[in-house]
């Protein structure tokens, strides 16, 4: 705690040096209760956590041509050390170009519940190309290799184009990802290097926020579909959002067939937000499996609070009462 007190203090002054805005956002997670596999463990911290696990801090800096994020954390050691967890920066030469460094998180539409659900995404680390040609027209080149190295003896690594065009008829994208071919130790191929290939479309109807994806993958042939579909509205204090996913892949690697669903449904008392999550990751699975959320977000002053109970039943049913709180200055 001592060393992000010091970093704050350093970047307040830096801050204070140079025309620039800061922003920063703490984050500790842990949990009351936790039984899994009829062992109760009580006020843990887990540690294992990407993301901050006990402690984290995401240090942002901007200024009108350039900014950069740091997020630090314990995630990946635990303990009480407090590491690097990866960084994100941008510099915009022009109107009309904004160049991308670091963790990159690309997609045609991803739906809010959770912001795990998206068919088409290209993440990782890397760098990406945001160009604006003309009012309306977004186009993204993604080059995320992650560590390695984006171009190896012709392989070429993770790619992706993203292209949105907004009208007033909504929003209509088109995307193509390209993910590098693999081989394992006995030379055998992991993966094909499949090419996916997808089409989206967002608008708002009356306040009603609407997407719709569907993709197909290529090898030397089609090996695979994938569509999903959000909807999120609300009536009054009434609030709803929905996701469906479905995805069927037979490349000769993989032969499957799955339909999920999730759904996070809230209502607004003023002072706190009760809400109910639902997960179904795969209806279409032999063994069943599904998560149920009910919790609370309230404010402490200017902390946000959560704490919910969550349960997953399946084969063994295990209860989860986590907690978060989240500063934000």
């Amino acid at each position: 705690m001592k060393k992000i007190v010091g970093i704050l203090a350093a970047a307040a002054m830096a801050g204070s040096l140079f025309a620039v805005d800061m922003s920063a956002a703490l984050k500790f997670n842990g949990s009351i209760f936790n039984s899994a596999d009829k062992t109760v463990m009580s006020l843990e911290q887990p540690k294992a956590q990407k993301g901050h696990g006990q402690t984290g801090i995401d240090l942002t800096v901007s200024a009108d041509k350039a900014g950069a994020t740091l997020i630090l954390g314990n995630g990946y050691g635990g303990g009480n050390s407090v590491n690097y967890e990866g960084f994100k920066m941008w510099v915009q030469p022009a109107d009309f170009l904004k160049i991308n460094l670091g963790e990159l998180d690309y997609c045609l539409n991803k739906e809010s519940i959770d912001y795990a659900g998206c068919i088409n995404g290209a993440g990782s680390q890397g760098f990406a190309f945001d160009v604006t040609p003309v009012d309306g027209l977004t186009i993204n080149a993604v080059l995320n290799p992650g560590y390695a190295a984006w171009m190896t003896d012709g392989n070429v690594g993770n790619t992706a184009v993203y292209a949105k065009y907004a009208t007033g008829a909504g929003t209509f994208g088109a995307a193509w990802v390209k993910a590098p071919v693999q081989y394992g130790p006995d030379g055998a191929k992991v993966t094909y290097g499949d090419n996916l290939v997808s089409l989206g479309y967002s608008n708002n109807f009356n306040g009603v926020d609407v997407f719709a994806d569907a993709s197909i993958i290529l090898a030397d042939e089609v090996t695979g579909v994938k569509a999903d579909l959000f909807v999120k509205g609300s009536a009054d204090a009434f609030g709803y959002a929905v996701y469906v996913d479905f995805n069927m892949i037979d490349d000769g690697l993989v032969d499957t067939t799955a339909v999920g669903a999730k759904g996070k449904f809230t209502y607004n008392m003023g002072s706190c937000t009760p809400y109910v999550y639902v997960k179904c990751e795969n209806f279409m699975a032999d063994a069943f499996k599904m998560t149920l959320k009910p919790g609370v977000n309230f404010n402490i002053g200017s902390a946000g609070v959560e704490i919910a109970a969550d349960v997953t039943i399946a084969d063994k049913t295990t209860v989860n009462v986590p907690f978060g709180i989240s500063l934000n200055f």
